[in-house]
């Protein structure tokens, strides 16, 4: 209960202290064509459930440190971007837990005419799993006494996609595709195991009924092959109808509904799934939104043995700037994993609170609370619920 009340004083303090602030966007600096706009982010959370388990559940302070450089550059008609970011995490009585992840993206798009779009995209991640009951490596047997790497990965990430046809044309057509290629560099004896390539490629035709409505049609393909055993090489493959609705800048709906079909090639087994991707945003204020995702598809565990689950999830999201520099953010969302091939199923529940205060144009500080609890139907796991909550001050130009 004390907790409860030091963070209430800390969020008063903070709308109180806004009243004279105003928030302004970080200013880059100019490198002729190009923006570049250092940024650094510190976080301080408490987590009382590291491990996330239901039993000899263990808490600590988490300290992360993220500094990120972009460049951007951007002329009407192409454009180039260069992010970089390194997370650096401290886990105060578990130096066992402690990581250092990377990544480096890019993207360039450009238009080749009036009509015509090429945009390249590639990420290169050096990161991690975290240690728990559903990592390759499983949790920890003694959590007194760990003496094994996290389960660290390279994960190559490539993808391409062409678009004929404005935005405001009667007919568009977008071919995509991408390969994603993930190693395990720790605890090879069982990381290896989902070292895997994954490779995709969608078509999607849409018309424009009217201004604000346009309707489509798409097919989606993947294959999945894993480099130790082709056990649990599969392809999936989803057709849909799309829709997307904007009648105003307030108001923007859109969604995919399908049926995924997914072929495990050894045995040649099929399993149909529903497959929905529905999205909705609405600003009933220039200040406030509300955002209501639902989706339902198919989905890869790092787990041993390459997992795929049916995901049906369902979020809330509310959005509201009570000031030029508080703002808060309040999420609610339900997932339920099914594993197919496999008798679990997993039920999870999830609250998230932000409150942020831009104090200074360079500076904003974060105030924010994580309550997840999950059933799973793996009685390895069992019942457990995790709170994270914490401070974060994120400083730039």
């Amino acid at each position: 209960m004390k907790t409860y009340r030091v963070y209430g004083y800390l969020i008063w303090l903070v709308i109180a202290a806004s009243v004279s602030s105003v928030a302004q966007d970080a200013e880059p600096i100019r490198l002729g064509a190009f923006d570049l706009t250092p940024t650094l982010d510190i976080q301080v959370a408490k987590d009382d459930n590291v491990y996330q388990t239901a039993v000899d559940q263990v808490s600590t302070t988490v300290t992360t440190t993220t500094p990120a450089l972009a460049l951007v550059f951007d002329n009407g008609i192409s454009g180039f971007s260069l992010d970089y970011a390194m997370e650096h995490g401290d886990f105060a009585s578990r130096s066992s837990e402690n990581y250092m992840d990377q990544r480096l993206s890019s993207s360039f798009g450009s238009y080749l005419g009036q009509i015509h779009l090429l945009e390249l995209s590639a990420a290169l991640v050096r990161g991690h799993d975290r240690r728990g009951p559903d990592s390759p490596s499983g949790g920890p047997e003694d959590i007194d006494s760990i003496n094994t790497d996290l389960d660290e990965f390279d994960d190559d990430t490539y993808s391409l996609s062409y678009t004929l046809g404005s935005e405001a044309a009667p007919l568009r057509l977008r071919l995509t595709a991408s390969e994603l290629r993930r190693r395990y560099t720790t605890n090879l004896a069982t990381t290896e195991l989902v070292n895997r390539d994954e490779t995709s490629a969608s078509v999607h035709v849409f018309s424009n009924i009217t201004p604000s409505l346009s309707l489509g049609i798409s097919y989606r393909g993947s294959d999945v092959d894993y480099v130790v055993s082709s056990d649990s090489n599969s392809e999936e493959r989803t057709p849909a109808l799309d829709l997307a609705y904007n009648p105003n800048n307030r108001f923007q709906l859109r969604a995919s509904v399908g049926t995924s079909t997914r072929k495990v090639l050894l045995t040649g087994d099929e399993s149909d799934n529903d497959f929905w991707d529905i999205s909705l945003d609405w600003s009933m204020l220039s200040y406030s939104t509300l955002s209501l995702v639902a989706l339902n598809n198919l989905e890869r565990s790092n787990s041993v043995g390459g997992a795929t689950t049916s995901t049906e999830q369902y979020s809330l999201t509310w959005n509201h700037e009570w000031t030029d520099s508080i703002s808060t953010a309040f999420t609610y969302s339900l997932k339920t994993d099914e594993f197919l091939g496999v008798d679990r199923t997993d039920d999870d529940e999830l609250y998230q609170v932000n409150v942020s205060y831009q104090f200074r144009r360079w500076a904003t500080m974060s105030i924010f609370s994580d309550v997840f609890s999950r059933e799973s139907g793996r009685s390895a796991i069992g019942d457990y619920e995790q709170t994270i909550y914490g401070l974060n001050l994120r400083l730039t130009l």
